[in-house]
Order: C-alpha cells, then sequence, then structure tokens
C-alpha cells in the first residue's frame, strides 16, 4: 500500500504519515493503534518498534557518557537488604 493509501486508511494527513516513515514524528499509542486497524498488525509491535528506535537513538546520543557508567555489584544491589532477605 502507498504511504498516501496508508494515511487515508489510518485518517490521518499525508504530511503525519511523511513525518513518521521519516523518522521525524515518533509512533505513539494513538498512531500504533491507527495502523493496527488499518493495516492487522497489533499496536504492540509498532509501540515496540518505536521503543527500540528511541534506545538505539538514545545509546548513539549519549555513548560517550553511557560508556562511563558502571554495574553496581550484586553485594552492592542487596545492601540496602536485612542479612535474612541477601540469598
Amino acid at each position: 500500500m502507498a504511504p498516501v493509501g496508508l494515511a487515508q486508511a489510518m485518517g490521518i494527513s499525508r504530511a503525519r504519515m511523511h513525518y513518521i516513515l521519516k523518522g521525524r514524528t515518533p509512533i505513539t499509542a494513538n498512531t500504533a493503534i491507527r495502523l493496527e486497524i488499518a493495516t492487522g498488525v497489533a499496536a504492540e509491535y509498532w509501540l515496540e518498534l518505536q521503543a527500540a528506535s528511541d534506545l538505539s537513538a538514545e545509546r548513539s546520543r549519549n555513548a560517550a557518557e553511557f560508556n562511563q557508567l558502571r554495574r553496581i555489584d550484586a553485594a552492592a544491589r542487596l545492601s540496602h537488604l536485612p542479612e535474612h532477605q541477601r540469598t
């Protein structure tokens, strides 16, 4: 299906469809539901695609900062718990 036809089926403007396809407008819950109705593909799928895209972009954008962070060890993660709950 052409983007124009999909936009019409979803009840959105061609401009909005263009921005979605170019990655300039995120897939919101509303858009995901419209995509689900128009394509038969679950809204959750479209939202998962958006989340994966967001995570990838954020990792790239902040790679230098994230590379300086360190995971805490298991003992430190559990240190706030009472002794009998640390297993």
